[in-house]
């Protein structure tokens, strides 16, 4: 059985905005971040963040995500570092989209090779024998 990272009291709801800007340049754009009253700062330093997504054949979270809906989920498997080669903490989420909050619940998946010989069945083996 997988283990939950978090528990129900510790999930994090969190409000997830995103915005289109056209008329401004990339410099422009972060100096508004830099200098905006809330101080924003880096929380993370630099990494490659790497996503396997999950979908039905029909694409169902695929299509909500294009057509906005505000109910939708995502599911995914998240890792940072190389893309090839040992994958020492991937995570297995549920990303929950409910109107402006979302939370995520995620899994602690064991450690996996990506190689040539990776298919779907490795991923089945991967979940299914993790804690």
């Amino acid at each position: 059985m997988l283990r939950n990272i978090n528990t129900v009291d510790t999930i994090k709801y969190r409000y997830e905005r995103k915005f289109f800007v056209s008329k401004l340049t990339k410099y422009e754009i972060e100096s508004l971040i830099r200098f905006h009253p809330a101080m924003f700062s880096a929380i993370y330093y630099p990494r490659c963040i790497n996503n396997l997504y999950f979908d039905a054949c029909n694409m169902k979270n695929y299509f909500d995500a294009i057509d906005g809906l505000w109910n939708r989920m995502k599911i995914r498997i998240r890792w940072y570092g190389d893309l090839f080669g040992d994958i020492e903490k991937p995570v297995l989420e549920f990303k929950i989209k409910n109107g402006l909050l979302n939370f995520k619940n995620s899994f602690q998946l064991k450690p996996f090779s990506i190689c040539e010989f990776f298919d779907f069945d490795s991923i089945v083996d991967i979940i299914k024998t993790s804690d």
